[in-house]
C-alpha cells in the first residue's frame, strides 16, 4: 500500500473511532465535517488507484478477448473502450469493523 494511501486510511480510521472529536466549540458539526472530509479523501485516493492500477488491465483483457473471439459488434467494442470502475463510497463504511485500527506495517482490520 502506498504511503499516501496508508496515511489517508489511518486518518479515516482515526475519525471513525467513537472517541474522535474535532474542535472545541460547535464540536458535533466540526467532527461530522472532519469525518466526511477524511472519508472522501480516502475514497478519492482509492478511486484513483483503482482506475490507474486495475481499470486499464481489465479493459485490456476485455479488448484482447474481443479480438481473439473475432467479434464484430461495434457497440460492444465502444462499451469495452469506455469501461470504468467506480467503487461506491459506501464500500468504506461496509468494510469497516468496530475498533478498526491501522498498524505500523500498513495492515488494518476491515471485513
Amino acid at each position: 500500500m502506498p504511503f499516501s494511501t496508508r496515511s489517508l486510511a489511518e486518518a479515516y480510521l482515526e475519525a471513525c473511532q467513537p472517541g474522535f472529536r474535532k474542535g472545541l466549540f460547535f464540536q458535533r458539526k466540526k467532527t461530522r465535517l472532519e469525518r466526511e472530509t477524511r472519508r472522501n479523501a480516502f475514497w478519492q485516493d482509492l478511486r484513483e488507484k483503482t482506475q490507474a492500477q486495475l481499470e486499464w488491465h481489465l479493459r485490456s483483457l476485455l479488448l484482447d478477448f474481443f479480438r481473439r473471439q473475432q467479434l464484430t459488434d461495434d457497440e460492444l467494442l465502444t462499451d469495452i473502450q469506455a469501461f470504468t470502475l467506480e467503487p461506491p463510497v459506501s464500500l468504506l463504511d461496509e468494510g469497516l469493523k468496530d475498533g478498526a485500527r491501522l498498524t505500523r506495517d500498513g495492515s488494518f482490520v476491515m471485513k
